[in-house]
């Protein structure tokens, strides 16, 4: 049981009062003056490479969606840097996905080293698009969370209208756990516990504590947007749906130059599927 716990996600973060309790905990880190960001790990996280199963977010395809998000990004970095001028915020849309499964990390993978998670993953979650067809995502509401080895984090909450994400999930990381074959994944312990969003916005250079007008600053624009619709994605296709292996933990597949920094290999492609 504690097993298949770890494999499915519990959605506990399409719940309100989980939400509020996340918020209270960042706003609470915020004040405290014992609080640092570990910048060794910051550091580490940004140049090493980490392996995932992802639904692309092409947020070109929306361009409303994409004016919409930048605008309460911007608005939300604002409410900090007017008070403190030298947070860097990095908003990132490039590499903007949701993560279904998290793989493998700290290792650079090459498409051919994909494509063994590709042959357990593309045949789980093409019968759940055919079973789930009717699903929706709505992106809806803006999440931020603080940690000592993430720094502050800031994204758009994702509302499945059907369990089809978390029921992927659950039947890959079943799949490739009881794999025979040798395949190279994080330890299934250290699982991914907020699947619903994606992270668009890091700042990692914040000093502790944060100022009282700041934070109800920053409080005020993420309560403006909590019950705000960004858009929402339907007709969701096997070629949404990809194995990455990113540069730092922003999934990076080019750099800012659209240099190579990374990989990815598409479940739509053609490979040669598991026979277990």
């Amino acid at each position: 049981m504690v097993r298949l716990c770890r494999f499915y996600d519990h959605i506990k973060i399409l719940s309100d009062d989980f939400q509020q309790a996340r918020h209270l905990e960042a706003f609470r880190q915020m004040c405290n003056p014992q609080f640092s960001f570990n910048m060794d790990v910051l550091q580490r996280l940004e140049v090493a490479h980490f392996t995932s199963l992802v639904f692309k977010l092409e947020l070109t395809k929306f361009p409303k969606m994409v004016q919409g998000l930048q605008n309460a990004l911007q608005e939300l970095s604002r409410s900090i840097q007017q008070f403190y001028p030298d947070a860097a915020f990095q908003i990132n849309f490039s590499a903007a996905h949701i993560t279904v499964r998290s793989i493998a990390d700290y290792i650079r993978q090459t498409e051919k080293d994909l494509q063994e998670y590709v042959v357990f993953a593309r045949p789980v979650t093409r019968r759940w698009l055919m079973r789930m067809p009717e699903t929706r995502i709505y992106l809806m509401g803006l999440f931020a969370h603080i940690h000592a080895n993430k720094g502050l984090s800031v994204g758009v909450r994702v509302y499945p209208t059907l369990p089809l994400l978390q029921v992927i999930r659950g039947e890959i990381a079943d799949q490739l756990y009881n794999s025979e074959h040798n395949l190279c994944l994080r330890p299934e312990t250290q699982f991914h516990t907020m699947l619903t969003h994606s992270t668009l916005m890091r700042c990692r250079n914040l000093d502790f504590p944060i100022s009282n007008a700041a934070i109800e600053s920053f409080k005020n624009v993420l309560d403006r947007y909590n019950k705000h619709i960004f858009g929402e994605i339907a007709d969701l296709q096997l070629d949404d749906f990809f194995i990455r292996n990113g540069k730092s933990d922003k999934l990076l597949v080019t750099d800012e130059h659209n240099q190579p920094v990374g990989c990815e290999v598409c479940l739509n492609n053609e490979y040669p599927e598991s026979q277990e």
